[in-house]
């Protein structure tokens, strides 16, 4: 009697599915540097969220300005708080330089020399190589004005263009 050959035979044997864990090296290398890399990034954000923080309050303060000026709508006060709010701003973001004793025409081309000229050639006051926020001959007249006896009268274009100045020139100064 003929015995079939193929009972004999053991069936297929599969192997052992392989496990996820533990991850190869590779994806462990993966995610220390995902992890650095996020830390760093949250790093940057905060310490330039930080570094920001006087620009905030200046505009912050800026608005205060404008908005006792409507109450009390004196010209005058309004530049000197200007002139005040944009001093304590270079306070800060300029402790080593020396601008305190500036004054009239020379405070005004100190404040425009701040200004990031590669994010603001498209200005429309300003050249390739300078951008002018306050140095603008009209500009500088109504500002040499707060300093004289007589009450200062601005028109609303000058108001609304000091008004923009002062706000560019705190959020972008270098």
């Amino acid at each position: 009697m003929k015995t079939d050959p193929l009972a004999d035979l053991r069936d297929i044997h599969l192997p052992e599915t392989i496990s996820n864990w533990p991850p190869a090296y590779g994806w462990w290398i993966l995610v220390a540097l995902s992890i650095t890399l996020l830390g760093l990034t949250c790093f940057y954000l905060i310490k330039s969220y930080q570094k920001s923080a006087y620009r905030r309050t200046a505009l912050k303060l800026f608005e205060d300005i404008n908005t006792d000026y409507h109450q009390h709508n004196n010209e005058k006060l309004w530049l000197n708080d200007i002139t005040q709010l944009l001093k304590r701003t270079c306070i800060i973001a300029y402790p080593k330089t020396s601008f305190a004793d500036l004054s009239g025409n020379e405070w005004l081309e100190f404040l425009d020399s701040k200004i990031n000229k590669k994010k603001n050639s498209k200005h429309p006051g300003s050249t390739k190589n300078q951008v002018i926020l306050f140095s603008e001959p009209s500009i500088q007249n109504i500002f040499i004005e707060q300093f004289k006896q007589n009450p200062v009268k601005i028109n609303t274009k000058c108001k609304k263009y000091i008004s923009m100045s002062v706000k560019k020139w705190v959020k972008k100064h270098q």
